[in-house]
């Protein structure tokens, strides 16, 4: 008996099960991803495809866009996210968020409906680090890193959502620009 309250009690100590916040950030695999699957109504795969990969390539912070098979593969750089949009902003804001964003995404398409995964997000601070180069201390040290997708979402490194308000707000509207990024408009050939 003594055993198994024992093992009762260390369970909840071992296990890492934590309902997310988001509708669109998961983490999987110890990796913080975006995921989202869209609508597209009288779309067969192959025309969905074909225009999604010419979206890809006419844009220019979108580099290495390959399309094998309809799945769309590339890298985003230089994107902004525009916090002043999403209410977001002064100096209670994550500093990251006004840094670019890079990160590799990942399209499939099916009949009448496509998927978007993005993984490897980071704000890339390369600017900040540069003119922060010679300053010894604290500021040097704190730029030695660029600022993740999970750094972003997770309290440490056991994956564990940050779950103050200001972090969900955040994150909430970051997810919501993410996924306005990458919904086709109505007879458009745009985002």
């Amino acid at each position: 008996m003594r055993k198994i309250l024992f093992f009762l009690f260390l369970i909840p100590l071992i296990v890492n099960a934590q309902k997310s916040p988001y509708q669109y950030f998961e983490i999987r695999d110890n990796v913080s991803l975006f995921e989202a699957v869209y609508s597209a109504p009288g779309n067969s795969a192959n025309d969905l495809s074909k225009r999604l990969f010419d979206i890809c390539n006419g844009m220019s912070s979108v580099k290495d866009v390959k399309n094998s098979d309809g799945i769309i593969t590339g890298l985003i750089t230089h994107m902004y996210f525009p916090y002043k949009k999403y209410g977001l902003g002064g100096m209670n804001m994550n500093a990251a968020l006004k840094f670019p964003m890079k990160f590799n995404f990942k399209i499939n398409t099916k009949q009448d409906k496509y998927k978007v995964t993005i993984t490897g997000l980071y704000f890339d601070m390369q600017d900040f680090k540069d003119a922060m180069s010679g300053t010894p201390g604290i500021l040097a040290a704190a730029t030695s890193s660029d600022f993740t997708l999970d750094d972003l979402l997770c309290r440490n490194r056991k994956m564990d959502y940050r779950t103050s308000g200001k972090a969900i707000r955040e994150n909430t509207s970051l997810e919501k620009f993410l996924y306005e990024t990458f919904k086709l408009k109505k007879n458009d050939d745009t985002w």
